[in-house]
């Protein structure tokens, strides 16, 4: 029983710990009765153990740019065509994708389960860390932008490639534009101000309407949907009760979105070695932390890769959305 001198130096577990913790059923009910068997340090570590069941690496590792462009990246003031290293990736399962968030955090013995209370506890104690790790993050005095590869956002990745090839006909349909934006300045799920550069001259050309064409209505209202989904529930980062241990029945606060943007663009917005190799169509998400006084918060979801037609052909979809926390809903 060597497990049984298993320590948790900086809260990192030994292999034989977790091979102790996923091995077969039969060591179950070790694990639940025998506590009062093990000694102090392994005490220690299955308790930090218990704590972590519900909770899963939120964030990874990765590179922030100070500034973007289409040839490179900024780290401070020095140029670079390749970055260092990929963006960090972060996983936002226990927000986005609760039924996955619930199957990978249950254990491989079947000791806990992937729905009722246990579940739910396991979920809210997911999110809290989510929100907890991305305060954090977002406190970082830093002047570079503060960009994710996100994971666990739960929209299949056939949807996002469609919506992509949409808002490629979308700038198609438009005869040498490269560039649309679409705002809505009360919240609302209609733009009031559509504007469009062309690669003639370059210059914005704009113009109002209440509703969208009606041959882009079905798609587009997919669109807001998945977007406003992600960047509705993502804007829980803004709200700090929501960290807090005896946050109410673990209900979450949603600040009010007063403000939106959609850009699509005819390329990429963003160098491609700044993604994972080997990655799969996914969003990357950009947060603004709220100015001291403010009362304003800010994030982006942007969506880029090759429109499916005859040639390879890059484009980016945006979504920015700007959130007032004195006007909270819940969750």
């Amino acid at each position: 029983m060597a497990f049984m001198h298993a320590t948790l130096p900086g809260k990192r577990y030994t292999r034989q710990w977790v091979k102790f913790v996923s091995a077969r059923p039969m060591v179950d009910h070790v694990v639940t009765n025998s506590a009062n068997l093990f000694s102090n340090d392994s005490r220690r570590c299955f308790s930090e153990w218990k704590k972590m069941i519900g909770t899963s690496a939120v964030l990874t590792k990765g590179f922030h740019p100070t500034g973007i462009t289409e040839k490179g990246v900024y780290m401070g003031s020095t140029f670079l065509e390749i970055p260092p290293l990929p963006l960090p990736q972060l996983d936002a399962s226990a927000m986005l994708d609760s039924k996955s968030y619930c199957r990978k955090t249950a254990l491989p013995s079947g000791s806990t389960s992937i729905s009722g209370l246990d579940a739910a506890k396991r979920l809210a104690q997911g999110k809290r860390h989510f929100l907890q790790t991305m305060e954090k993050e977002l406190k970082k005095r830093e002047e570079s932008r503060r960009l994710y590869f996100l994971k666990g956002h739960g929209v299949p990745i056939q949807l996002l490639q469609y919506q992509l090839d949409t808002a490629f006909q979308w700038l198609e349909r438009q005869h040498g534009t490269m560039d649309i934006t679409f705002r809505n300045l009360s919240g609302g799920a209609y733009f009031d101000l559509n504007m469009s550069r062309t690669e003639l001259d370059g210059s914005w050309a704009s113009t109002r309407d209440q509703e969208w064409p009606r041959e882009w209505y079905a798609d587009m209202a997919l669109l807001m949907t998945v977007m406003n989904r992600m960047a509705s529930r993502l804007s829980a980062v803004f709200i700090e009760d929501n960290t807090k241990e005896n946050n109410n029945n673990n209900e979450l606060l949603l600040p009010a979105m007063k403000q939106w943007k959609i850009r699509v663009q005819k390329n990429n917005a963003l160098p491609t070695q700044l993604f994972p190799e080997g990655s799969e169509l996914s969003p990357v998400c950009e947060w603004v932390p709220l100015k001291p006084f403010s009362s304003k918060g800010r994030m982006r979801i942007s969506l880029q890769g090759n429109a499916c037609v005859k040639e390879p052909s890059p484009v980016t979809m945006s979504f920015d959305a700007y959130f007032d926390v004195d006007s909270i809903s819940t969750l």
